[in-house]
């Protein structure tokens, strides 16, 4: 009897080059912020004063891939450019719910998204929503 290992995969990343860093317009700007139980916190602009107000979904196709698709076609439909993703994980989310966001901004077409650090303002909001 014998048997085989899993075989690694690999995923094209494309860091920026230099300490030039352009601001991201808030309006172009769509946050994720990974949580527990399988559930992510969307919102689209400044936390504090949101273009899409905070909101809960899940990570399938009928949550958060609508969400991008949805929100990708109003962004380029207004500006005649495309979204910009932020993905923040939460000390309560697990390795498989960040893989699956990177797989849905690749089947959603989603070209410009950066995986950054939680801060406290989205850790309170997701604790509010229960799923911190």
């Amino acid at each position: 009897m014998t048997t085989t290992l899993a075989k690694p995969k690999a995923m094209d990343l494309t860091m920026p080059v230099g300490e030039h860093q352009d601001a991201i317009p808030s309006s172009r700007s769509l946050t994720l912020c990974l949580g527990k139980n399988n559930q992510l916190m969307y919102y689209l602009g400044e936390l504090k004063n949101p273009v899409i107000a905070p909101a809960v979904t899940g990570f399938n196709k009928d949550g958060i891939r609508k969400v991008l698709l949805e929100t990708g076609k109003s962004i380029h439909n207004k500006t005649g450019k495309s979204m910009i993703v932020l993905v923040k994980p939460s000390d309560h989310s697990v390795y498989n719910n960040l893989v699956n966001i990177l797989d849905e901004l690749t089947i959603t077409d989603v070209s410009t998204y950066a995986i950054v650090d939680i801060d406290p303002h989205d850790t309170d909001m997701l604790k509010q929503k229960n799923i911190y």
